[in-house]
């Protein structure tokens, strides 16, 4: 077992502690250069929610897409960055593609759903109301169907 360090600090620092970018630490592994990447890499794509959100928040949807689709080139799957992207894409008003986004998210994990109306009754994602009502759409129509046993 071996174990390694990153950290990674501002240019001029403010202070001993403050401006530290990226502090990533391996304790035990066999192959902790490896490990370090890939936390390295979970760094920069939440470094690419931060600033996607960061983006929405200022009103520049196109920025946000962006910043999402930077993360997602690091971490594809990862389902917080799909979800924060959906949201750029609905605020850019592309809402088909933002409205396929989601129900992908809720196919796959169903609580999204819960999480997607959420944010649409606070008015932090802006849906047509037909695609709010089709989240579930896939979800159901696969408990709506007759199971082999039934025919």
């Amino acid at each position: 077992m071996m174990a390694a360090a990153l950290v990674v600090v501002e240019a001029e620092p403010r202070d001993r502690w403050a401006g530290r970018l990226v502090d990533l630490r391996v304790d035990r592994s066999d192959g902790p250069l490896a490990e370090l990447r890939r936390l390295l890499d979970a760094s920069e794509a939440y470094a690419g929610f931060s600033r996607a959100v960061g983006a929405l928040f200022s009103g520049d949807a196109a920025a946000a897409v962006a910043s999402a689709d930077e993360g997602l080139s690091m971490l594809p799957g990862e389902e917080n960055l799909r979800f924060v992207r959906a949201g750029a894409l609905a605020a850019s008003g592309d809402t088909g593609s933002a409205a396929a986004v989601l129900r992908e998210l809720v196919a796959v994990r169903p609580s999204w759903e819960i999480i997607i109306r959420s944010f649409a009754a606070k008015g932090l994602i802006t849906l047509p109301p037909a695609a709010l009502e089709e989240l579930a759409g896939d979800r159901q129509g696969q408990t709506d169907q007759p199971s082999r046993d039934d025919q």
